[in-house]
């Protein structure tokens, strides 16, 4: 059998000039590689400049306008996006603070520094952002506090977070707007978070009396899922 057609991304394809599909996405990996003897707001600007060529200005902007060039200039000159990230991401604080390692330097807090990985992706300006095991190396309540804002950066920014986490707390689960759980590599759930306890109650799961639904979701592919 012969596969034919066309892939398009909201009508757009990838053969249309100037557009690059690699532009669409990026990957925040579960280790953070980040410079130690840069200061937060060193990392994100540098983050910002590679990616942006160090201009707002974007291709669908009337270059020749002159009331757009000045705009532009504003923005650049204060650096609007990597502040309103920073602030955003609660690292307006520290943002003159050294990110640091573990061994040469002092710098910000685990927690921060986790931050300050989304930030820099989020400074780049990409519509989907893959999250891989965030949580790694994070407590239970910074987690949460780190999703939340992912979740307050998506609905800013309009775009897409797919984030993947180990074991993730009830009131971190509780923040998604929707859900894919897999057993052994196969998806076997895939839409609302609101959904998903009606959906396999449907196959014959029945979520025990005083268990949540996040560790319930967890017990479901396994061997004791079936109750």
């Amino acid at each position: 059998h012969v596969v034919g057609g066309d892939v398009t991304v909201n009508g757009i394809s990838q053969k249309e000039k100037g557009v690059y599909w690699a532009n669409l996405a990026l990957h925040i990996d579960q280790i953070d590689r980040l410079h130690p003897y840069l200061t937060v707001n060193e990392t994100l600007k540098f983050a910002w400049q590679c990616r942006n060529a160090g201009t707002h200005m974007k291709p669908f902007m009337p270059a020749d306008d002159a009331e757009v060039k000045e705009l532009v200039k504003k923005l650049d000159d204060e650096f609007w996006t990597v502040r309103v990230v920073m602030e955003g991401l609660g690292l307006a604080r520290v943002k003159d603070t050294f990110v640091g390692d573990n061994t040469s330097v002092r710098g910000v807090s685990g927690g921060e520094k986790k931050r300050v990985t989304v930030a820099e992706m989020a400074c780049v300006g990409v519509p989907v952002m893959c999250c891989d095991e965030i949580s790694t190396g994070l407590d239970a309540a910074t987690t949460f506090d780190i999703t939340k804002l992912l979740r307050f950066v998506t609905q800013m920014s309009g775009g897409v977070k797919l984030v993947s986490l180990l074991q993730p707390p009830p009131e971190t689960v509780a923040l998604f707007d929707e859900l894919i759980l897999l057993d052994s590599g196969r998806v076997i759930y895939a839409g609302p978070v609101d959904d998903v306890v009606g959906y396999f109650q449907n196959l014959g799961y029945d979520i025990p009396e005083r268990m949540d639904v996040a560790d319930w979701l967890q017990q479901v592919p396994s061997k004791d899922g079936a109750f």
